[in-house]
């Protein structure tokens, strides 16, 4: 239980942050989440229904499934209306939207509490708190921090 809790839930400290868009994730994911930042990769995955071309075949998959299946979980709550592709999106959904109990992650900043600890981080990282903002703002924030590290390293 130790090792899958290490593995599967690593800590802010085990993580590495992508130096483009300050996306964390864990160390052997990171070259593979660099690739979507290249700007003339190739979509060799192409669905076979639509022709629509992917850059993995996980991708691809999840497009297949999404769009060209008939598979649709919906909410049991009255008047949500809420409907999935995927059991685990429908429990993500009930944890975030119909259940009171759980843990709650409070913003250090401000009165707002979150559910998920993702949901938190969003925020710390919004234009609430002064940070960049969009996902675009923070690509030109991360490269803006990333030049100034080697204007840094290059006056030394």
């Amino acid at each position: 239980m130790g090792a899958h809790k290490t593995s599967a839930h690593p800590t802010e400290k085990q993580l590495v942050r992508c130096d483009v868009c300050g996306y964390l994730c864990k160390t052997h994911c990171l070259a593979r989440h660099r690739e979507k930042h290249q700007p003339h990769r190739e979509r060799t995955w192409i669905c076979h229904i639509c022709g629509k071309g992917y850059f993995d075949r996980s991708q691809m998959r999840d497009h297949i499934r999404i769009v060209h299946t008939e598979v649709r979980i919906s909410c049991p709550h009255d008047n949500c209306g809420s409907i999935f592709s995927r059991h685990s999106s429908l429990r993500r959904h009930l944890e975030v939207k119909h259940d009171s109990a759980g843990p709650r992650f409070p913003c250090p900043k401000c009165d707002k509490v979150f559910k998920v600890k993702t949901y938190l981080s969003q925020h710390l990282l919004s234009k609430v708190h002064g940070g960049p903002g969009d996902f675009r703002a923070r690509q030109r924030h991360a490269k803006k921090l990333q030049a100034q590290a080697q204007e840094k390293d290059s006056s030394v």
